[in-house]
């Protein structure tokens, strides 16, 4: 075994620094001379036929002070390090959600609250819509059918729209990307030439109303935005 490194003994002595160490030794078993790279720790080993990998890291820990006792203790180590490491990301990233999520909260009620009232005509196309669904038993999801899926229900989009009640300005964009998907089967018929689940379901959302009355919404809060930032 020849091991050439260039460390500080308390660099080599951290169990994540020797897993590293051994994990670039594995992923190079098949070459003679292996490198080794662990931010300043650098290096190279070369192994003859009878030594194992894993004997580099114990001859590694033999040169170090107070080294530990076993590969098991350095899984441990190693372990707890990873895992207070994500923790801390966890944190960073909760932090960065509470904030996005704050500041689209205040956006949302910066809005006038006029513009997210369904017009009569919207409410109309709703309430179709569901006349239908009861009449077919078909299009759109109820609220508990949607909930098992974890995704929007087209019912309560109806009733939401029908009673023109304040509709969120995230639902606008949820509105639209409906629409944008769902184009296709707007006008789809069976062999009875009775609607589908598809054309339903557009009634349900606003039908074509709906759609253009979200888009003019959206293109105001995209110019609401550009004039307050």
């Amino acid at each position: 075994m020849k091991v050439v490194l260039k460390a500080d003994s308390e660099l080599i002595k951290n169990p994540l620094i020797q897993w590293e160490i051994l994990r670039q030794l594995l992923d190079q078993r098949t070459k003679s001379t292996k490198q080794i790279s662990v931010g300043p720790i650098l290096g190279t080993v070369e192994l003859s036929l009878n030594e194992k990998t894993s004997g580099v890291i114990d001859f590694i820990k033999s040169k170090a002070k107070n080294p530990f006792s076993g590969e098991l203790n350095v899984i441990g180590e190693a372990s707890r390090e990873m895992s207070k490491l994500h923790f801390s990301r966890f944190e960073r990233v909760q932090k960065d959600l509470n904030s996005l999520l704050t500041t689209e909260i205040k956006k949302a009620y910066s809005y006038p609250k006029e513009w997210f009232k369904p017009p009569l005509t919207v409410a109309k196309q709703a309430e179709k819509g569901l006349k239908l669904r009861a009449k077919y038993k078909r299009g759109g999801l109820s609220t508990q059918e949607a909930g098992k899926l974890g995704i929007g229900s087209g019912v309560q989009r109806a009733v939401d729209l029908k009673q023109r009640e304040h509709i969120k300005p995230d639902t606008i964009k949820r509105m639209l990307s409906f629409f944008a998907r769902h184009e296709k089967h707007k006008d789809n018929k069976n062999e009875k030439g009775e609607p589908t689940a598809g054309p339903i379901s557009w009634l349900l959302w606003g039908g074509d109303e709906g759609r253009e009355w979200a888009k003019r919404v959206k293109a105001k809060m995209d110019k609401y935005e550009k004039e307050n930032n």
